[in-house]
């Protein structure tokens, strides 16, 4: 797939629709090396991020149970999964930018869900350069929630 910036006609493998120069240009992130054993990449801030700031859309397939049931077996994971008011968004064939957000226990970041979009929201201040993180098992308190409405739960 190519950019979707104008006359962009770089292809985009991961970090989906856009080019990694365009991902710094309009989200102000770009993929690197992780720190995060045992992860190849990461989400990187290239600006500070101020907590309740969104960094970047969850994007990808929208699933019932049932279909994503069929899709991952009961034995399997399904990595790239949230669960939002709209349905289980499935972010593994579309490989949207949130993809690249890796787990840590002390995450920076939670899942936000609004009505028609989920947005990697920042829930203490990233410093540029720092690794993008959010804990795929949920948060561990409960207030980091109370700034917005919605659901914050990963599969």
């Amino acid at each position: 797939m190519k950019c979707v910036f104008p006359d962009c006609n770089t292809s985009v493998q991961i970090g989906l629709p856009l080019c990694s120069v365009h991902l710094k240009t309009h989200y102000q992130v770009e993929i690197r090396s992780s720190s995060i054993v045992p992860n190849e990449l990461g989400l990187f801030a290239c600006r500070v991020f101020l907590p309740h700031e969104f960094i970047v859309p969850y994007q990808g397939e929208i699933l019932t149970e049932s279909e994503l049931s069929v899709r991952y077996d009961e034995n399997d994971t399904a990595p790239y999964a949230i669960n939002t008011p709209m349905g289980i968004i499935d972010g593994a064939l579309w490989r949207g930018i949130a993809s690249m957000v890796n787990h840590s226990n002390c995450g920076n970041c939670v899942t936000v869900a609004l009505t028609e979009n989920v947005w990697v929201t920042a829930v203490s201040q990233i410093a540029d350069g720092e690794e993008i993180s959010f804990n795929y098992f949920g948060a561990t308190s409960d207030n980091l929630y109370e700034f917005v409405p919605g659901i914050h739960s990963t599969y």
